[in-house]
């Protein structure tokens, strides 16, 4: 045994761990009430059992098997599930999943949760920001843990760059095919170091980030992005091919022949 807590971040990604330890508070929750400080009443005998918080439903669910057995019948006809079907969604998850949708999707700040007029006209059941963040961070490790499979030993870059109060921000994109479709996942958008913005400060900022996913730089097959000087040359020092954005292209194309256009097209 490594002695790795609960909820550990390996655990993240075993799903039947999670499943076996959301039933169990179901279990605890239907047999037992809570009196504080981690006292637990048995709804069947009235005992009282110690619980400490954090560290799972182990006495509660060995009192239930060794002075009440059968209880697994009760439950299982009360909840209307068998103790074996791990596949549900509990209401308390998928609120919370719901509520992570929401401020996700509408690019809203994560403590929007939290705002009485929003709780107010939202149905969904209450959560904290702490609840969210938490979620949140196990999420990134589970989508981190699938892209590094699904990039494989191939794939593209796609790049831009955003500046905010003298900030300078680059938008990295990965380009691969999965079951033949493709797929264009954000990699990450993180700001230039020192607000340097040369062709080594990019791929210094490229290496970082792959190097999240467990991949490196000889990996990229090659690069999609604006046909700025700065660009080709990370392009090249990367040695591999820029595919220019055909709009830039031709803006530059129109901007070069524009001082002309009165010799072809006179008025």
């Amino acid at each position: 045994m490594s002695g790795e807590l609960p909820f550990s971040r390996h655990n993240l990604i075993f799903p039947e761990f999670r499943a076996t330890m959301v039933l169990n508070k179901q279990i605890a929750a239907y047999f037992y009430t809570s009196l504080g400080q981690g006292m637990f009443r048995c709804n069947i005998c009235g005992s009282q059992r110690k619980q400490a918080g954090g560290t799972g439903y182990f006495n509660l669910k060995a009192h239930l098997d060794a002075k009440h057995v059968g209880y697994q019948t009760s439950f299982e006809g009360s909840s209307g599930r068998l103790l074996q079907s791990y596949g549900f969604v509990s209401k308390e998850a998928s609120h919370l999943f719901q509520w992570i949708q929401w401020i996700i999707m509408r690019n809203m700040a994560i403590h929007e949760v939290e705002d009485a007029l929003t709780r107010a006209m939202s149905k969904l059941h209450p959560v904290t920001v702490k609840a969210v963040k938490k979620c949140l961070e196990g999420l990134a490790i589970k989508v981190g843990h699938k892209l590094e499979k699904e990039l494989g030993r191939l794939f593209g870059l796609m790049f831009d760059r955003w500046s905010h109060a003298g900030v300078h921000y680059v938008a990295l994109f990965a380009f691969y095919e999965e079951d033949g479709k493709l797929h264009v996942p954000l990699l990450g958008l993180p700001p230039l170091a020192d607000g340097s913005q040369t062709a080594d400060a990019h791929i210094k900022l490229f290496e970082n980030i792959l190097n999240v996913y467990d991949k490196t730089k000889d990996m990229v097959g090659f690069l999609v992005g604006d046909n700025c000087n700065t660009n080709q040359s990370v392009a090249n020092k990367l040695g591999i091919p820029l595919v220019g954005c055909a709009s830039h292209r031709l803006s530059l194309a129109v901007n070069k022949y524009w001082p002309h256009m009165s010799l072809c097209c006179p008025k």
